[in-house]
């Protein structure tokens, strides 16, 4: 379990103190290090989630991959793009996408390749458009 803010300040703390012992600090360095993965394996943890659904998502509304212009600059693992058009009411269509890590395109063997046509939409727009689906207009 990861530590609370109060433990982790403790800590830090106890890393910047000039008279506590080598044992204390290195117990502290671990504790963080810990912590910290903890933490990752949380977002990990949480993106395979989210990627898992937007692979449903994929396969139930038109849907491509895309990748992340080569000029601008990105995380290289993170360069996939999901497209999918989603519906949103009297025949309109609206784009909501998401960026996927490498270890996770498999979950996306079924889409074909596209074109980065991305529509400028930010995050809250995204899932402002995702709310307005139109279940009736599958």
């Amino acid at each position: 379990m990861p530590l609370s803010k109060d433990e982790f300040d403790d800590y830090i703390n106890l890393l910047k103190m000039d008279g506590a012992s080598r044992f204390k600090k290195r117990r502290a360095i671990d504790k963080i290090e810990i912590h910290t993965q903890e933490l990752e394996d949380s977002k990990n943890g949480a993106y395979k989630e989210r990627d898992l659904l937007v692979a449903v998502l994929s396969k139930i509304f038109p849907a491509y991959i895309a990748t992340h212009p080569e000029e601008e600059e990105w995380e290289d693992d993170w360069r996939h793009i999901i497209f999918i058009d989603i519906p949103v009411g009297k025949g309109k269509t609206a784009q909501v996408s998401w960026h996927i890590h490498d270890s996770e395109i498999g979950y996306f063997k079924h889409l074909n390749k596209g074109n980065n046509d991305w529509d400028g939409h930010t995050t809250k727009e995204k899932y402002n458009r995702l709310k307005r689906i139109k279940l009736n207009e599958l």
